[in-house]
């Protein structure tokens, strides 16, 4: 080979190089760039606690939206560069994108059907929605389709230390007592109308008292009245949760 038929040669593979780079250079110009494709993000309660979707929330509870991830077509994970990058509804509360905080409604009739829902949506196009159910057991005690037991007791208060008084048992006229009414739910929980973790609300209840009279509407407080005879006892109370029959309990002293 010649000089000269040396330096073609040379000429054509660097020009052939020089295409090549051309090609990739105008290809990676070209690639479509990389689009949003899913959404994650999480809710936290006051105690720090991540909500699983589809669990109980308490209606009025207050939570945070927070660590937002975007993942693209290209496989890579990031936050949102800008306020505006995502938006966010919800259905059955509200949300202030100031704070991150969301509140969901206590109203019953304010909430669908379905629960609560939240949806983080990107600008483009992609989005994430959670659901929780409304628990509003928590608020009002359960529904009486909901209730799988229910008893009540009479109690009696000494230095604020309630004694269960046993069926039967001679009532002091004039004494303050009071019913504890208990129902336990199908998720296993036991409201109470005292000491307990689960309210159960006395609004629930619908006493018939014989005997007694209430110390006030609002409690399921009764005090003893005097001189009252009934065919089968001196004192009687039914009490009957949430108008369900199947959930009653009487007591007779």
């Amino acid at each position: 080979m010649t000089i000269a038929e040396s330096d073609r040669s040379v000429w054509r593979i660097s020009a052939q190089a020089a295409f090549g780079a051309l090609v990739l250079a105008i290809a990676a110009g070209c690639a479509a760039p990389a689009v949003v494709e899913n959404v994650g993000f999480d809710i936290i309660t006051a105690e720090n606690r991540t909500m699983l979707p589809d669990s109980l929330m308490r209606p009025g509870a207050r939570v945070k939206l927070d660590r937002i991830l975007l993942t693209d077509s290209q496989g890579a994970s990031r936050q949102p560069e800008t306020a505006g990058e995502v938006s966010v509804e919800v259905r059955g509360g509200t949300y202030d994108a100031t704070t991150g905080e969301i509140v969901f409604g206590d109203r019953r009739e304010a909430v669908p059907p379905e629960g609560y829902e939240v949806a983080v949506i990107h600008a483009d196009g992609a989005r994430s929605v959670q659901r929780f159910k409304a628990d509003f057991a928590l608020v009002h005690g359960p529904d009486a389709p909901d209730v799988e037991s229910f008893r009540i007791a009479l109690l009696w208060r000494q230095d604020g230390t309630p004694y269960e008084i046993p069926e039967g048992t001679p009532l002091i006229p004039g004494e303050e007592y009071e019913i504890r009414a208990v129902a336990n739910d199908v998720h296993g929980r036991k409201f109470s109308s005292s000491d307990s973790n689960y309210p159960l609300p006395p609004g629930r209840l619908e006493m018939t008292l014989t005997g007694f009279a209430r110390v006030d509407p609002g409690t399921t407080r009764l005090v003893a009245r005097s001189g009252v005879h009934s065919p089968r006892a001196t004192y009687e109370v039914t009490a009957v949760y949430g108008g369900d029959a199947r959930h009653a309990g009487t007591l007779s002293f």
